[in-house]
């Protein structure tokens, strides 16, 4: 008998029919190499079935590594007053994802009051996820606005400080009126 591919004879066919003809798990199935799957030319279907196999096994694990590192989540940051802030501190929304060993953190305010306008204004953030850093490092930024004027627009700083916190600082326009805006940082654990 012919193999379905090769024209050779094949051993032990088996019972199993291939286009109206038996085969053989022995028989040729890849005439060209397949590097990809560490198939070599002339491999024998049971080869190939096992290198498929092992490839699948293989993503599966993968997947499932990335898992075990990939999580996210909300979290209920402590705010706390710093320089030039009057007034409570409020937060609408605090969420985080951490990959491998990066987290990053993603914050929206609806409340913050400045005591003096055109002065530097800082307030501080817990970490969803502890760290403690030897030197404060800027970190991420993102904007703020006055709800009086919503056209002025505030950059935003944040710099991780040494006891496991996120320092924010931005030059407010106006004083006693609410802030409102979103910050996105990094940092590694």
């Amino acid at each position: 008998m012919d193999n379905c591919y090769q024209g050779t004879n094949v051993p032990d066919p088996i019972a199993a029919p291939c286009g109206g003809e038996y085969i053989s798990t022995d028989c040729v199935a890849v005439p060209n190499a397949i590097p990809a799957l560490d198939i070599s030319a002339g491999a024998t279907q049971t080869q190939v079935n096992s290198a498929i196999t092992n490839a699948l096994l293989a993503k599966e694990e993968q997947i499932e590594a990335l898992s075990e590192v990939a999580t996210s989540g909300t979290f209920n940051p402590n705010l706390l007053n710093g320089v030039n802030v009057s007034g409570v501190l409020d937060y609408s929304e605090a969420v985080y994802t951490k990959i491998g060993n990066i987290v990053t953190v993603t914050v929206g305010f609806e409340s913050i009051k400045a005591t003096s306008a055109n002065t530097p204004t800082v307030f501080s953030m817990d970490l969803p996820i502890v760290k403690s850093f030897a030197l404060p490092i800027a970190r991420g930024s993102g904007t703020l606005k006055n709800i009086i004027t919503p056209s002025a627009i505030h950059s935003v700083n944040v710099a991780t400080s040494s006891v496991s916190k996120a320092d924010i600082s931005f030059y407010p326009t106006q004083a006693g009126t609410d802030y409102i805006g979103s910050i996105t940082f990094q940092y590694s654990v």
